[in-house]
């Protein structure tokens, strides 16, 4: 309903704003930081008021790059065949995040993951441990790889889980290989080079939509904030 479309579209824009803050130090003023050094993964926890946030930086040391390009072989975590680079820089924090997680499911707030990029399927991710802790849960992405390595039917809630696209974004359509998004009935929001923005578009527009150019300028998450900014 005109409700919840609205609440979502709030939730994806401040979703939009944390990913961006979460390249400088902290994303606000109470912010919560946890950095790995050895795989320099960095998160954030945020609790407002509605809700609770957990908000992965996306790559910015060269570590993440060597984490974003060792797909092969695929590894077990949280019971599903994963991106090998992606899964162990997601299990290097876990014990920070089991006790942030274990306290979110104390508070009984919802839980929003967010990110961009490596942030993006960090995020995913810990949504996925969130819901099989039964953590009221929703992870709303920006230029997310692919990061399991199987299909799965149902991995996630319906609707729990929104990806956000921008135009010609080479980082959502890779690895090319055996790689997958986390699940199919995932929300996908197109911020198209026409101009437009379509939810759940037509994949052979998607396909048309593409531009090789704009391939790598798409995915800068300041073009990301900018274009979800113009949807409110």
């Amino acid at each position: 309903n005109e409700s919840n479309r609205e609440t979502l579209q709030a939730q994806i824009l401040k979703a939009a704003e944390l990913s961006k803050y979460a390249y400088g130090d902290t994303p606000a003023m109470f912010a919560q930081k946890f950095t790995n050094k050895l795989t320099s993964s960095t998160w954030f926890y945020l609790e407002d008021n509605d809700c609770s946030w957990v908000i992965h930086r996306g790559s910015q040391q060269p570590r993440d790059f060597v984490v974003d390009a060792l797909a092969y072989p695929p590894i077990r975590h949280l019971g599903n065949w994963v991106h090998m680079g992606f899964g162990l820089a997601h299990k290097s924090i876990q014990k920070n995040l089991k006790k942030i997680l274990a306290r979110v499911r104390k508070s009984g707030k919802r839980l929003i993951c967010t990110g961009h990029s490596l942030g993006a399927v960090q995020a995913e991710y810990t949504h996925l441990q969130a819901v099989r802790l039964a953590i009221p849960s929703t992870c709303l992405v920006f230029g997310k790889p692919r990061g399991f390595f199987c299909k799965a039917k149902k991995r996630f809630p319906d609707q729990s889980v929104w990806s956000v696209c921008s135009g010609s974004d080479i980082v959502c359509r890779v690895p090319r290989y055996g790689f997958v998004p986390g699940c199919t009935n995932q929300g996908f929001i197109l911020l198209a080079n026409d101009g437009n923005n379509y939810v759940n578009p037509d994949p052979d527009f998607v396909k048309e939509d593409f531009s090789i150019k704009d391939m790598v300028s798409d995915h800068s998450m300041d073009l990301y904030l900018k274009r979800v900014k113009e949807m409110a």
